[in-house]
């Protein structure tokens, strides 16, 4: 079987064909060209093989980041580049909203929370329709708690927008998003829509696209669970990390990431246990949206798709034989990856998100 974690292709001294140019002008130039990536970055870029074309140059945006919370950071490949992340954002909305709990200017239990159900002609379900403004009649109310974990545990886009039409529109959770320390973040339309506005039936990611970066939704969980946002004594922390789809153990890739690891050393009986007590927060995010034509964007002129994932994850670890934990912040996304290439560079994603945990999960394992 083919290793997850140790395939190092491209990584040492040898360039990989999206690194390599070949100057045929009459006028030439000497550069200088330094890989500063590090050995785990070189690894999931060589993984990420689909996601570059013929011509060495990238479909789309491919970000990776991880950080031990209080810690170093470990993974910074692209982390800070301005990216749509879809439904990932939701949780700068959550952020926003627990902030009003902390200040005592809101409460869960307030049951006035409106939101509205949306008809964009489409056979989604209710929650996942794109809002539009012109359809905010008869509204469907509920507690504020509720709202809340339907956005984050449903990915709800109705209750999201209800959220924004609660506390005034964007400009006050992008005012959030600022004393977060989120630079790269900004929020401009309704979560749901893409790049698509209803109200004129046009395609404009230049002005409709959620703009943030890996490194910056990993850096909410961060700063709340060191209560740097959000006060330790507080019900607004306790609630902001239970609505963040919070659960115990692991499957699939990842278990299959901590059985190989604990295979090789040796360890193989621990690594049902050990799964059994990985802990994560997190949210994801996906898209099937368009790039509007330059000359008419009512029309798609390129299908484009959008997948991220960030969150918290703590892993077990024994320390003079008892058990403690290592937690670590996470964000990855590919975004406008023409969907011509989708597959292949979706595929590569899907292992890769999970693959930034190969050395804080051998590390982990070392200490049982």
């Amino acid at each position: 079987m083919a290793s997850i974690c140790n395939d190092e292709r491209g990584s040492f001294g040898v360039m990989s064909g999206h690194e390599r140019k070949t100057l045929s002008l009459s006028v030439h130039f000497i550069a200088l060209l330094i890989d500063n990536a590090n050995v785990v970055e070189r690894r999931l870029r060589s993984r990420m093989a689909n996601f570059w074309g013929a011509s060495d140059e990238p479909r789309g945006v491919f970000s990776a980041y991880l950080k031990q919370v209080a810690g170093p950071v470990l993974i910074d490949f692209n982390a800070q580049r301005r990216a749509e992340t879809a439904s990932a954002l939701k949780v700068l909305h959550l952020l926003h909203a627990m902030r009003q709990v902390q200040n005592n200017l809101d409460a869960l239990a307030s049951d006035n929370f409106r939101y509205f159900d949306y008809r964009d002609g489409s056979d989604n379900l209710p929650k996942d329709r794109c809002p539009f403004s012109a359809q905010e009649d008869n509204p469907l109310t509920s507690t504020l708690e509720w709202g809340l974990d339907r956005m984050m545990d449903d990915s709800d886009n109705r209750t999201t927008r209800g959220v924004v039409l609660r506390y005034g529109g964007f400009a006050p959770i992008n005012a959030t998003a600022a004393w977060a320390g989120l630079a790269g973040t900004t929020l401009r339309h309704n979560i749901g829509c893409g790049y698509f506005e209803p109200s004129t039936s046009r395609y404009t990611p230049a002005t409709l696209r959620n703009d943030t970066t890996a490194a910056d939704l990993a850096s909410i969980y961060e700063g709340v669970w060191r209560s740097q946002l959000l006060g330790a004594d507080n019900g607004a922390r306790r609630e902001f990390l239970e609505s963040v789809s919070a659960g115990t153990g692991v499957g699939g890739k990842l278990f299959a990431i901590i059985q190989e690891e604990a295979t090789r050393m040796g360890k193989l009986t621990i690594a049902s246990p050990f799964a059994a007590l990985v802990k994560r927060w997190g949210k994801g995010g996906s898209y099937g949206t368009c790039l509007g034509l330059p000359a008419d964007t009512t029309q798609c002129g390129q299908e484009v798709v959008v997948r991220a994932s960030a969150g918290l994850i703590e892993l077990p670890v024994m320390n003079g034989g008892y058990l403690g934990a290592r937690r670590y912040v996470y964000g990855s996304l590919v975004s406008d990856v023409p969907s011509a290439w989708s597959n292949g560079v979706l595929d590569d994603y899907s292992k890769v998100r999970y693959e930034i945990f190969c050395s804080v999960i051998r590390e982990a394992l070392a200490t049982w």
